[in-house]
């Protein structure tokens, strides 16, 4: 049951009306014991009878059993997917016949092909050009049914049994020739997730263009690739907590008196060394100790480890760089003492310091933030003024009990404007950010209501119809388009979830491969993309 497909056949008498649907909990590593709505963990064996209507399916499996294999780590289980962009490395596709009379008619004779065929572990490296493709076919045995290099053009090499071939990155299987076959529209046909033929004009060329430091948009000009949203992917420095459960387990034994609970530092990404408070990221191995009642685990991640790649592509540029900006002048004095006293003090002590050796020069490079001085002359309120205020310590305090930046900026502006002045304190600031929500919310709740209203006035201004029989089918059918509209849009948030850990939406694209898979938390940990198993050179974000 390891195999997300076999799974979900369990599910052929689940309830039509059940509150969640079958490949939701297929995916999430349930199978369907046949008894009311019993499902059960092929790897914890954990089981859950009873289900309710909003219920995330990989959300209860975590509640049952947390420290079940696959709940904190899917990839690095036995599980194999079923994942709408990719194939399984056992599929077969006949060019001639279905792929499923291929596998129920000549299932064992296609598997003896396969026990004899040369399949490369990684077809990406060894046959990645067109030339080393082509150079596989030097014993192809029908030549006048369909040409090698049309076969290495749409991606294919030889597996060299009977007429086989393999496509280099979907890994999909394709025999059975016959002529007048096209080698890219089978391609297409039988795999059409496979993102082969999107790229292939530029296969020999995808090192190049990763590694360039900038892109040339116009003749005479260009702009760096951070400029258009996009980053360097890099590896996290310790696997082993790549996932948020995996370093959530590590703080036993965490100080309980401080305001950092081991929830807020393990999504900011740290895990707990084990030694009085000192956490480090599981991504760019930097270490934080001496935690402070107002300090803010991503803020100070951001502050201190501004390029680490976790921070990057979680909380995005423009948030690190006001952390950044934040950040108090260094003087070199004390940075080289901390530093003399860190190797001096026990081992953990150098790997977990605020400053570690590594990052010092990454912080002197930071010119250090300017303290802004608060002016009511009607000319300095522009947006570099309101910026500046957003240093002061009113608004600091607003920001590290969470309230979001744009929200406390509109409340800096409206009482500058409507007072000519600032807040006086963080509490005045904090009551009129909230005051400023609960307003907004109250005008989105208006407009939805006057959009109900508009539409129940609009279903009234249509008539009554004459007869019963009328009306009846009028509820028929409003009704079954409410039940397609409801699965439709089922379907479109299933579409949307992360591929990994199936909770949050997708936000990331991957490059060079393109795919949009994950989220911002899963995609850091990730070293390849899920779908097509490619290399992840860089990623980019994507907004709602």
């Amino acid at each position: 049951m390891n195999i997300e497909e076999n799974r979900l056949r369990t599910f052929v008498d689940w309830p039509t009306n059940a509150a969640v649907s079958a490949d939701r909990i297929a995916k999430a590593g349930f199978y369907y014991s046949g008894v009311g709505l019993e499902v059960q963990c092929f790897l914890c064996g954990i089981k859950i009878s009873e289900w309710n209507y909003g219920d995330q399916a990989v959300t209860r499996h975590r509640q049952a059993a947390p420290d079940c294999p696959f709940v904190l780590n899917p990839s690095s289980t036995c599980n194999i997917p079923l994942l709408p962009a990719s194939v399984n490395d056992r599929d077969l596709s006949s060019s001639s016949s279905s792929v499923e009379q291929a596998q129920s008619d000549n299932a064992t004779e296609y598997q003896c092909f396969l026990s004899t065929a040369v399949r490369s572990d990684d077809p990406q490296r060894q046959y990645k050009t067109l030339r080393q493709r082509l150079e596989s076919f030097a014993t192809w045995p029908i030549s006048n049914i369909v040409s090698p290099e049309k076969l290495a053009k749409a991606g294919f090499y030889y597996l060299q049994q009977a007429d086989l071939v393999e496509c280099v990155f979907c890994r999909g299987i394709i025999l059975q020739w016959e002529l007048g076959d096209d080698p890219e529209k089978e391609h297409r046909t039988h795999f059409p997730s496979c993102d082969f033929y999107i790229r292939r004009n530029n296969e020999d060329d995808i090192e190049d263009i990763i590694k360039l430091t900038n892109v040339k948009l116009m003749p005479g000009s260009t702009t760096d690739l951070k400029d258009l949203g996009i980053q360097t992917h890099s590896v996290p420095r310790r696997l082993k907590h790549a996932t948020y459960e995996g370093r959530l387990r590590t703080f036993e034994g965490w100080p309980v008196d401080l305001r950092q609970t081991p929830e807020m530092l393990a999504i900011a990404g740290f895990y707990y060394v084990g030694t009085e408070d000192q956490v480090r990221c599981f991504h760019c191995d930097g270490g934080l100790r001496n935690w402070e009642l107002t300090d803010d685990p991503w803020v100070e991640h951001a502050k201190w480890f501004p390029k680490c790649g976790f921070v990057n592509i979680v909380q995005g540029p423009e948030f690190i760089k006001e952390c950044v900006d934040s950040r108090p002048p260094l003087d070199l004095a004390i940075v080289a003492d901390m530093c003399n006293r860190a190797s001096l003090d026990r081992p953990i002590a150098s790997e977990t310091s605020e400053i570690s050796d590594s990052n010092t020069e990454e912080i002197l490079e930071v010119s250090p933030a300017t303290h802004p001085t608060v002016s009511t002359s009607p000319q300095l309120f522009n947006d570099a003024f309101y910026e500046d205020m957003l240093r002061c310590e009113p608004a600091m305090a607003a920001l590290e009990i969470g309230l979001h930046v744009e929200g406390v900026k509109k409340a800096l502006r409206k009482r500058v404007e409507e007072t000519g002045a600032p807040h006086d304190s963080a509490d005045q600031l904090i009551a009129d950010v909230l005051r400023n929500q609960a307003m907004d919310e109250d005008a989105r709740e208006n407009e939805r209501e006057n959009v109900q209203e508009e539409c129940t006035n609009s279903t009234q201004s249509c008539g009554t119809s004459d007869t019963e029989d009328k009306v009846l089918q009028k509820t028929n059918t409003n009704s079954e388009v409410s039940d397609s509209l409801a699965e439709e849009n089922r379907r479109l948030k299933e579409a949307r979830l992360c591929k990994i850990c199936m909770d949050r939406e997708i936000a990331v694209v991957f490059l060079p491969c393109g795919h949009l898979a994950t989220c911002v938390h899963c995609a850091p940990s990730l070293t390849y993309c899920p779908i097509c198993r490619q290399e992840i050179r860089a990623t980019m974000m994507i907004t709602n």
